[in-house]
């Protein structure tokens, strides 16, 4: 999964900033698709709603086992958070 990150890194000359707005848009959207709340979200993947809100606002960058199980409750692939 790391190579995965930092190959999403390099091949589009991203930044961090960048790459968290995405993740957080595409978070966003996921949950708003499964009609989930943040606090049903962070029970899911065992974080604090507060934890999902940073992510969601792009404040911070998730760890790669954070982005394995978003992927696992939305039924989608790490590298569809990252694009």
């Amino acid at each position: 999964m790391l190579i995965i990150f930092l190959q999403v890194l390099y091949n589009y000359n991203m930044d961090e900033k960048e790459l968290k707005k995405i993740i957080s848009t595409n978070i966003r959207m996921q949950r708003a698709k499964k009609d989930i709340t943040q606090e049903h979200l962070a029970d899911l993947i065992n974080l604090s709603a507060t934890q999902i809100g940073a992510l969601e606002r792009g404040v911070s960058m998730p760890k790669i086992i954070t982005l394995m199980k978003l992927a696992d409750v939305f039924g989608v692939t790490v590298d569809d958070l990252l694009h």
